[in-house]
């Protein structure tokens, strides 16, 4: 006899979020750079566990993630590189986090005194891919009166206001090169 007649939605979804959720959101700042072809797995398994859980064979997978008050990995990803930097920038972490990051020393008033610094490199291979960098570029590209919020809790709610209402606004902020 199929479990599916048996359980409500509500136990689905906790079923979802204890073993599905939970596995892919599971030290995400190591699963930025795992590759386009790893990264569209995690997201099918998502989107199969989805519609298992919602008997909804037809819906795209954005429409799904909407039900399931979700966003995709990518976007979860971002999110939570702007807030290691965040961590870093105001101190909250240890020592050896605040060390990946330093702030632009910016003497005059017209910049934004709240950016980091970015790092030169050579290769993309050994530069580019690297979280320093990726959550530097993340960052950098926030407003400024969103990087100035004092509290974490308010930056939380500062970014999922301005941001995660729209994968598209978030998507933005994202800088690759050619």
């Amino acid at each position: 006899m199929r479990l599916t007649y048996k359980l409500c939605l509500t136990s689905e979804m906790a079923i979802y979020k204890s073993f599905i959720l939970s596995t892919s959101n599971y030290c995400q700042t190591v699963w930025i750079y795992c590759g386009i072809a790893n990264a569209q797995k995690l997201d099918e398994i998502r989107e199969r566990a989805l519609k298992f859980v919602f008997k909804d064979r037809t819906s795209s997978y954005e429409i799904l993630l909407e039900k399931a008050c979700s966003h995709s990995l990518e976007i979860s990803r971002i999110y939570l590189a702007i807030l290691e930097v965040y961590r870093c920038y105001y101190s909250i972490v240890p020592q050896y986090m605040q060390d990946l990051f330093t702030s632009n020393k910016i003497t005059h008033k017209l910049l934004d005194p709240y950016k980091v610094d970015q790092a030169k490199f050579n290769t993309v291979k050994y530069g580019f891919c690297l979280f320093t960098d990726f959550a530097a570029r993340m960052w950098n590209g926030l407003p400024p009166d969103i990087t100035r919020l004092e509290t974490i809790h308010i930056f939380k709610n500062g970014i999922k206001q301005r941001f995660l209402q729209n994968d598209n606004a978030v998507r933005s902020i994202i800088k690759f090169p050619n």
